[in-house]
């Protein structure tokens, strides 16, 4: 299935331009140093895949991750390939 756009277009009336746009609220946390991760958590109706963010405390990694595993023994998601990767050829002009 060809998606026109690998990122999500708008939210609650916020219009993303680009995927650096779309991801900003998703790198935020670095810059208060705390742990965090994504964990692939399902699909959208057209085959979209979701992901879930978790934010540990500060130097909280070992939880993060105990948490983050816990997540992964009970939901498949994790073995779940989320789209084909959309391959474009350029000819030369």
């Amino acid at each position: 299935m060809y998606m026109p756009h690998r990122w999500i277009q708008e939210v609650e009336g916020t219009k993303f331009d680009n995927y650096v746009d779309w991801m900003m609220m998703a790198y935020v946390f670095s810059l208060v140093d705390v742990p965090v991760l994504c964990l692939p958590c399902g699909m959208t109706a057209d085959g979209r895949p979701v992901g879930l963010q978790i934010v540990g405390k500060p130097q909280g990694e070992h939880a993060l991750l105990a948490a983050a595993a816990a997540f992964e023994r009970a939901h498949p998601y994790a073995s779940m390939v989320p789209m084909q990767p959309v391959v474009k050829h350029l000819s030369k002009s």
